[in-house]
This record gives C-alpha cells, sequence and structure tokens, in this order.
C-alpha cells in the first residue's frame, strides 16, 4: 500500500522554517519553493519600500533571513543579504559622518555578521569610512 510519492501537505504553522527543518531532519524531502517565492516577493516589497533592516517581521533582512532558514544555499537569500549588507554599510558611513561612530561601528559589525568581510564594513571599523 504506502503513501503515494510525492506526497502534497500545506504547512500551516507561524514557524514554517522550524517545521520544515524537522521534516528535512526526519529524512523527508520538502518542496519549499512556493514559500521562498512568497518570501522573495515580500522581501522586493520591503526593498521597493527602502525597508532593509530595523523592522523585524517586515524588512529585507527578516525575509532573507527565512529564505536561506528554508533554503541554506539560495542565491537569492545571498543577494537580499549582500543588498542589506550594501544598505547598513551605506548607513553607517553616514552615521560616521552625523558624528556617530559608535552607532556607525555597531552598524558596521552587525554588518559583517551578515556578510563576512564586507568592504564597507570593513572600512568603518579601520577608520577609512
Amino acid at each position: 500500500m504506502g503513501i503515494p510519492s510525492p506526497f502534497k501537505v500545506p504547512l500551516e504553522n507561524e514557524n514554517v522554517t522550524d517545521l520544515v527543518a524537522g521534516l528535512r531532519g526526519a529524512g523527508l524531502h520538502v518542496d519549499t519553493s512556493g514559500e521562498v517565492a512568497r518570501l522573495i516577493h515580500e522581501a522586493q516589497d520591503a526593498q521597493s519600500g527602502m525597508v532593509y533592516y530595523g523592522a523585524p517581521g517586515s524588512d529585507v533582512l527578516s525575509f532573507a533571513r527565512q529564505i536561506r532558514a528554508l533554503e541554506p544555499e539560495s542565491r537569492e537569500a545571498r543577494s537580499l543579504l549582500l543588498k542589506v549588507a550594501e544598505r547598513m554599510a551605506w548607513d553607517a558611513d553616514a552615521r560616521m559622518q552625523d558624528d556617530d561612530p559608535q552607532g556607525a561601528r555597531e552598524l558596521a559589525r552587525e554588518c559583517l555578521e551578515l556578510v563576512q568581510g564586507h568592504p564597507g564594513c570593513l572600512a568603518i571599523l579601520e577608520g577609512e569610512g
């Protein structure tokens, strides 16, 4: 008898990423392409509104992290994280210009957590920005 493959079930859970990780950990293949596509669309909307970070759950950073959790090798997630890092570097430089070096360094460190070795954020920390 058995279950026909593929077996499709909608996941109705607030934390889909944990649920997907659990299913994958149990050896099941989980197709997250629909959810990833939805998150990419949400990230594009957030980017259009210039909401890159600082609004957890509705910013580009949040959507990129969710995509990466669902698909760790996602090129889209990497691209979105790079865009967030670029914005953080730009904002850190602006803080430095506004005589807020501590705020600039904090933002640059956050940026480097997203994208290791990001040149704009390294420059802020090295005092070149």
